[in-house]
């Protein structure tokens, strides 16, 4: 079995020699993952348990759509709430350790609420993401990348948050900031 930690630490290494002329094809091309020796949910929780900035947990996800497309509402849930994440500071620290969060939210229009389980470590957890509700909002720039083409996985965002949203209440309402924001203060 593969070191996930390193495999990460040389998809960061990859990552940073062409991280101001990116294109996330080439970078799947480039590094050819072996999916059939990567155990795709606990990965994806080292990856995230780890504090890289938020634009490489990005560019993991939306250039290996293999890791996570063939997930089902339990692997979700699985990673949300049993992944170990690290302490972050607000303003201070990265913040891609709560990707999977925003990821849900954000571009498969799942409401990550449902999927917590009602603890003291994801009460904390919702604390902390009191000071990053920015990233859990599509902005500008980003529905730019998706008009544009630089996001070239719309197809397999739709059809997964298709398949993912199997209840109602699975469905995000909390599209806006102020409505995510509200959401978060009023979860506890």
């Amino acid at each position: 079995m593969v070191s996930y930690k390193a495999l990460i630490t040389e998809l960061y290494s990859q990552y940073r020699l062409i991280e101001d002329n990116f294109d996330y094809a080439s970078f799947e091309k480039k590094i050819g993952l072996d999916y059939d020796n990567i155990d795709k949910k606990n990965f994806i929780k080292e990856l995230l348990g780890q504090n890289y900035v938020y634009n490489f947990v990005d560019t993991v996800f939306f250039s290996f759509p293999k890791l996570w497309s063939d997930f089902n509402i339990e692997d979700w849930t699985d990673i949300v709430n049993n992944t170990i994440r690290p302490e972050v500071r607000p303003y201070v620290d990265n913040h891609g350790c709560f990707y999977d969060l925003s990821f849900l939210n954000k571009y498969l229009n799942i409401n990550l609420f449902a999927l917590l389980e009602d603890n003291e470590q994801n009460k904390a957890l919702i604390a902390k993401m009191l000071a990053f509700t920015e990233i859990f909002i599509i902005n500008e720039v980003e529905l730019e990348y998706f008009e544009d083409g630089t996001i070239t996985i719309t197809d397999i965002l739709e059809e997964t948050s298709k398949r993912l949203q199997i209840k109602k209440e699975l469905i995000s309402e909390n599209r806006t900031y102020h409505a995510f924001e509200d959401y978060l203060k009023n979860w506890f």
